[in-house]
């Protein structure tokens, strides 16, 4: 069974931009140009490298366009660790055995996902489902990047807290 927790955060808004709330921020993002459309239309648009380590933090799953001028804003946060080896049983679990084997098995050119979260933004508050992997420092990270990716906030300034 996964182990995950339910979270609620508000955002500090020391140094955000005036007058504007962190769903707004986003829904901004999310009506930007990136490449040849809007970044909420594309989710390979929503694809950044927080760690320059291989692995890619993705706005996977976001509220439908229609509902964001609406009260929420929620998403789905993915971390994807790409062309990894993983340790597998590749034996049923049916078959009798004294013991499983397990196999290095290559996915080539498959991501594997490091984790999930889940979150809804209303005004500056957060409401987060994290399990073990992705946590809320790696949403933070991931909206800071976004948001200055756009000219929402600068780099080096403040950060989503």
């Amino acid at each position: 069974m996964a182990n995950f927790t339910v979270q609620y955060r508000q955002l500090k808004p020391d140094g955000m931009p005036e007058g504007q709330s962190l769903k707004q921020m986003v829904v901004a993002a999310m009506r930007s140009e990136k490449g040849a459309g809007r970044i909420g239309d594309s989710a390979k648009a929503r694809i950044i490298d927080l760690d320059q380590d291989g692995s890619y933090v993705i706005l996977n799953k976001i509220s439908e366009p229609d509902s964001w001028d609406g009260t929420i804003f929620a998403g789905q946060l993915i971390h994807l660790q790409s062309g990894a080896d993983v340790a597998a049983v590749m034996q049923s679990l049916e078959e009798d055995a004294e013991e499983y084997l397990i196999e290095q098995v290559n996915l080539g050119d498959a991501r594997v996902s490091k984790g999930i979260l889940y979150f809804a933004a209303v005004d500056n508050h957060v409401g987060l489902i994290e399990g073990q992997q992705v946590r809320g420092r790696t949403l933070e990270r991931y909206l800071t990047a976004l948001l200055q990716s756009v000219g929402t906030l600068q780099p080096g300034g403040p950060a989503v807290i």
